[in-house]
């Protein structure tokens, strides 16, 4: 099996989804950077043990966050100015250099780290926002350095599973591009030949999609891979005596075929036609327990159950990583609508984001998206 390493952006996942993508990724650098340094004590409120700073999920008080913080090790920093310039950029949609990730142990360890996409705008944004951080610590006589002694390669499967009868593992890898900058990708390993380009991006998306879902339970929770408010695609019923479009029937053959290949069925031609279709709808209707017709109807049992299990199936698949602890969020977290680190260029509004909206949204685009890739198939 090869493998293909994506930002999120590459694959077309949504810029909102990016973002909230970017801080579950920062969850899993966190687990990792702690586990190597033998354990850490993360700053939430103040008390002279804390000694490392996360800005994950801090929300709009990110800047009081990091004041404080560095006003408890750094007890003649100006605290009142720094928040004030900090919070004076963010209401100027601007960006503040709030570091990642900083450790204060002296003399041993004064350092600071930026996490970004692996993509030339998320490294051009890192690099920029390390040098901007040196430069306040210079003016304000802080202590801190670009971060040497965490220097990760690490891999983890965040996704295992099929994807419409492909065996596939998505795998978040980070590493240290720079001192004191960490980057990002998403890698799929499968059988790639076989898949269209079109699926290999899909299976990215929905993996993020999955990942968030079911590894942020606080804030979005399981319950919103249910397929109950979606709109399944289906543009004609599918069925012997139908017209059966050839997108309609590619698209259920997918479907189907993600299904047999969990159930221990062979797979059906992704060809469009009908001929091969009908016993396998029935294949699944009798293990669902449905009348067995073999056939698909708008808004129906069948098509309402494939894409059901669908869905299923992406959350089955969801690993929580390899030898880390399983990411959890600090209390009360609140995710921000920042500009991506990506290659689009964002919105300036700096809003909160519902991250279960985000997610159901996102979905609903899948099966939209797999619908288009299955005409494109038998185009």
């Amino acid at each position: 099996m090869a493998e293909r390493c994506f930002v999120p952006s590459e694959a077309n996942v949504p810029e909102r989804l990016q973002m909230a993508f970017g801080d579950l990724v920062e969850l899993f650098v966190k687990a990792d950077y702690c586990l190597t340094k033998g354990g850490c004590q993360e700053f939430l409120v103040p008390s002279t043990a804390q000694t490392d700073f996360f800005d994950i999920a801090m929300g709009f008080s990110r800047c009081r966050h990091l004041g404080a913080y560095l006003k408890l090790h750094n007890p003649a920093l100006d605290e009142v100015r720094l928040t004030t310039q900090c919070e004076t950029k963010k209401d100027s949609h601007k960006h503040f250099p709030v570091p990642d990730i900083i450790t204060h142990e002296p003399p041993d360890r004064t350092e600071f780290y930026e996490v970004k996409p692996n993509s030339p705008s998320g490294k051009s944004k890192g690099r920029d926002k390390i040098a901007w951080f040196q430069i306040i610590c210079t003016d304000e006589s802080l202590p801190y350095v670009v971060g040497r002694q965490y220097d990760p390669d690490r891999r983890v499967v965040v996704w295992d599973g099929t994807w419409f009868g492909n065996p596939a593992k998505v795998r978040l890898h980070w590493f240290s591009e720079a001192d004191g900058l960490i980057v990002y990708e998403l890698c799929i390993e499968a059988s790639l030949e076989t898949l269209a380009e079109a699926l290999v991006k899909l299976l990215i998306r929905a993996a993020v999609a999955a990942a968030l879902a079911l590894l942020l339970p606080l804030i979005v929770g399981p319950a919103v891979l249910a397929q109950a408010d979606l709109t399944s695609p289906l543009a004609e019923p599918v069925g012997p005596d139908d017209a059966n479009a050839p997108a309609d029937v590619a698209y259920a053959q997918l479907m189907l075929n993600g299904w047999r290949a969990r159930n221990g069925f062979d797979p059906v031609p992704v060809d469009g036609q009908f001929a091969s279709l009908g016993s396998a709808i029935a294949d699944f209707q009798g293990a669902a327990g449905l009348e067995a017709d073999g056939r698909l109807d708008l808004g129906g049992s069948t098509i309402r159950g494939l894409e059901a299990d669908h869905f299923a199936s992406l959350a089955q698949a969801v690993e929580a990583g390899e030898g880390l602890a399983e990411p959890t969020l600090p209390p009360e977290p609140e995710l921000i609508a920042e500009p991506a680190d990506e290659d689009e260029a964002p919105t300036d509004e700096v809003v909160a984001i519902d991250p279960a909206q985000v997610v159901r949204e996102e979905l609903q685009a899948q099966l939209d998206d797999l619908h288009a890739a299955a005409a494109e198939l038998v185009a």
